[in-house]
């Protein structure tokens, strides 16, 4: 039957998010899988909306389809307390596969710690995701371990080469600075998103309009 939606809805967040030229094409593995009209980035070119749900929301969650967003986005980093992520990550599974079912882009923010990236990464890496993201991004290395884990999980898993992408979350004068190379630093890289009340924070000031702006171009 036809999803109903209600008219309480979720609250949107929006992330300036730029699609890299490299990787316009749609990666390997995208092209012809059932999605009806999942609007995936490799397909689109660039999302401009993105939902925010915390991982440990379910209920949130499913409503999710009725908010007109690009993609979702499972938040198992800052919007989950720690005691509550590893039920929240043993849960996400389930969550991915009805998520991509009902026609929607999903992505996962994980933790940048690597301890707790690694068992995120092992709960999420499947067909069903489209990418992830990965905050505090602040230099090629980083990037590089991220991407050398789910190239193992790939394998392991029979998923094509480059099927989940990156989205690499810029929230520090550092990442700022290393952005050129964030964005360089991997083939599954498919775009660069600004966190400004983090960037904010690392700066001392307020996330103005005037502070944002140059961060903004430089990701643009």
């Amino acid at each position: 039957p036809p999803r109903r939606c209600g008219q309480a809805g979720l609250p949107m967040t929006w992330a300036t998010a730029r699609h890299l030229a490299k990787t316009a094409k749609p990666l390997p593995g995208s092209s012809g899988r059932p999605h009806g009209q999942r609007h995936t980035m490799a397909d689109t070119g660039a999302w401009q909306s993105l939902l925010f749900v915390p991982a440990n929301r379910p209920d949130l969650a499913e409503k999710a389809p009725c908010a007109g967003a690009d993609a979702v986005i499972l938040d198992l980093e800052d919007a989950v307390p720690a005691a509550e992520r590893p039920a929240a990550r043993a849960a996400l599974p389930g969550l991915i596969r009805q998520l991509d079912a009902a026609g929607l882009a999903v992505c996962v923010r994980v933790n940048a710690d690597l301890r707790s990236q690694v068992r995120d990464l092992e709960a999420i890496v499947d067909q069903a995701l489209d990418s992830v993201m990965l905050p505090k991004a602040e230099g090629p290395a980083e990037m590089a371990a991220t991407d050398s884990i789910i190239t193992g999980l790939e394998q392991e898993r029979g998923l094509a080469a480059g099927r989940i992408g990156v989205i690499a979350l810029i929230e520090t004068a550092r990442g700022i600075l290393a952005a050129d190379r964030i964005a360089d630093a991997i083939p599954r890289l498919r775009g660069l998103a600004l966190g400004p009340e983090d960037l904010a924070l690392d700066l001392g000031a307020e996330p103005a309009p005037a502070l944002l702006a140059g961060p903004l171009q430089q990701l643009t």
